[in-house]
């Protein structure tokens, strides 16, 4: 986990080890993240307080969802700079 973070859920791990988690950010919202060569990366949202992640493929594709500033949640796909 990340300092600050109090809870995190891994939710899947790709064939090159790869992990989503969603969690807490350091803000106290729900965050996705991916873990990654022992560091974590928090995906972000759309300007909202939340996001979270559900899969990942072997291509650094993951797809979830995030908020939007005025609370709209929409679904994403988010592109993990691999290495």
């Amino acid at each position: 986990m990340l300092p600050g973070q109090t809870d995190a859920t891994a939710e899947t791990i790709d064939g090159f080890g790869r992990v989503i988690v969603n969690g807490t950010a350091p803000t106290g919202s729900w965050h996705a993240f991916a873990w990654q060569n022992g560091h974590m990366t928090d995906l972000g949202a759309l300007g909202g307080r939340g996001s979270g992640a559900v899969a990942i493929n072997n291509h650094n594709q993951i797809v979830g969802w995030a908020t939007t500033k005025t609370g709209e949640k929409h679904a994403v796909l988010s592109t993990l700079r691999s290495g």
